[in-house]
């Protein structure tokens, strides 16, 4: 686990706390119980591909990296958004063919977790109560979004991972 001061060196009270929780629910100790890294750390590339009910671990994990790219397109004020999904904020489609990509999507993950951090560091708690472009909501509403649809996420994949792990 990666050491963070990220959340310390906010002067915005809420703020602080939102990326707390981003960072907790990523690496550290959720309420919950493990972390997105310790839930994904034993899942192979074989087993993230693997369907149960439809869905995978790689689409659960592809819908967290979703979820977070957009907000961050919003949070940057883009006029075009570059991101195309089947319902806003849901399932994006995503064509993939070779397995190898598991490290790739944990490493796009990775990436999304730390433009956050990045992105928190330059804003004060004014931000949260902009409205996205677009958006009916404004970026605190869409943030704790976010962290509830991760916690939603993880549980899927520890699901499929028990599931297809008994399934063998």
């Amino acid at each position: 686990m990666r050491t963070r001061s990220a959340a310390t060196t906010l002067h915005n009270k809420e703020l602080r706390f939102i990326l707390g929780r981003f960072t907790e629910i990523y690496e550290g100790n959720p309420s919950f119980g493990r972390c997105a890294v310790q839930i994904l750390a034993p899942v192979t590339d074989e087993l993230a591909f693997q369907k149960w009910q439809g869905l995978s671990i790689h689409d659960a994990v592809w819908r967290m990296i979703s979820w977070r790219e957009h907000l961050l397109e919003l949070l940057q004020q883009k006029q075009q958004l570059e991101l195309q999904y089947t319902d806003p904020f849901d399932w994006r489609l995503m064509r993939y063919r070779d397995k190898t990509m598991w490290q790739m999507l944990l490493d796009r993950l990775q990436t999304t977790q730390d433009n956050l951090e990045n992105f928190f560091l330059k804003w004060g708690d004014e931000i949260l109560e902009k409205r996205a472009a677009g958006q009916e909501k404004n970026f605190r509403q869409l943030l704790h979004n976010v962290l509830d649809n991760h916690v939603h996420c993880l549980a899927q994949v520890q699901l499929f991972h028990q599931v297809l792990m008994h399934s063998r």
